[in-house]
């Protein structure tokens, strides 16, 4: 989608903002989003930071040397952008930035779809504690030619490493 103000460059932010019952948004380009964020003589007035006023935010303070120890961003770089710049940012800057992640998603704790090899590891573990309930109940029930058949299937599962 292009960006709703200059129509050349791709659409990378979506603002909307509600004042007195009115709802206004816009998708835009960083550049324009960057421009639109301090002017006053429009309905999309963020103050001097995206993540400090979008919602309503109190400053935060920040330390103005610290670095991420992975693509070497600065917390001002981030306000800069409207953005993180590696997975390891929001470890680096995550005092900063929870006040703003709570106030956008509810939590700072992860809740839904996790990357495909999480999911896969995850998918084993519980696939394992069945087994292994399985087999007590085997062995409950002197059923011992399949508990032989579940305890290796668990052997075969716990070589593969979970």
């Amino acid at each position: 989608m292009k960006c709703e103000k200059c129509n050349e460059r791709e659409a990378s932010v979506f603002f909307e903002q509600t004042i007195n019952g009115e709802t206004h948004s816009m998708h835009l380009c960083h550049e324009c989003a960057a421009a639109l964020q301090g002017g006053e003589h429009t309905p999309f007035h963020f103050g001097n930071s995206l993540f400090e006023n979008l919602f309503g935010l109190t400053p935060v303070k920040y330390s103005t040397g610290k670095r991420c120890p992975e693509c070497g961003a600065s917390f001002t770089d981030i306000r800069r952008e409207g953005k993180v710049c590696c997975p390891k940012c929001y470890e680096a800057f995550s005092t900063e930035l929870e006040p703003s992640v709570r106030s956008l998603h509810g939590s700072v704790t992860h809740t839904g779809r996790a990357p495909a090899e999480r999911a896969a590891k995850r998918e084993k573990q519980t696939r394992l504690q069945t087994l292994k309930k399985k087999l007590q109940e085997a062995i409950t029930a002197e059923q011992y030619e399949d508990a032989a058949r579940l305890r290796d299937e668990i052997r075969a599962l716990e070589k593969e490493g979970c």
